[in-house]
C-alpha cells in the first residue's frame, strides 16, 4: 500500500473477490444485497452483510499441504511486503 493512501482491512475481504480464490457468504435472507453491492467501506457494514467467506476448493486442497502452505506464504511475504518488514516476519518465525 502505497504510504500516502489510508489503509482499510475491509477492502481486501470484498476486492478478492473477484479474484475467485473465495466467495463472501451473506447473511441468510441478505444475499441480494451482497450481490449488488459494489463496495463495503466499514467493518460494521461487512458484519451486517456477510457471513463468513469460502475458499476457492482447488486453493483449499494447496493450503492443507505444509509444503504449498509455506511456499504461498513466502511469495506473499517477498511481493507484499517490504523488504523492512519482511526482515521483521522472517524473525517473528512467520516465514519458514
Amino acid at each position: 500500500m502505497p504510504p500516502d493512501l489510508r489503509s482499510n482491512i475491509v477492502l481486501p475481504f470484498f476486492h478478492l473477490t473477484f479474484d475467485d480464490f473465495w466467495t463472501l457468504v451473506p447473511k441468510p435472507g441478505i444475499e441480494n444485497i451482497l450481490s449488488s453491492t459494489r463496495q463495503i467501506k466499514s467493518i460494521l457494514q461487512l458484519r451486517e452483510i456477510v457471513l463468513g467467506a469460502k475458499l476457492d476448493e482447488e486453493l483449499y486442497t494447496l493450503l492443507c499441504r505444509e509444503k504449498t502452505r509455506n511456499l504461498l506464504q513466502t511469495v506473499l511475504i517477498e511481493n507484499c511486503f517490504s523488504p523492512e518488514l519482511q526482515i521483521g516476519l522472517i524473525e517473528q518465525g512467520i516465514i519458514r
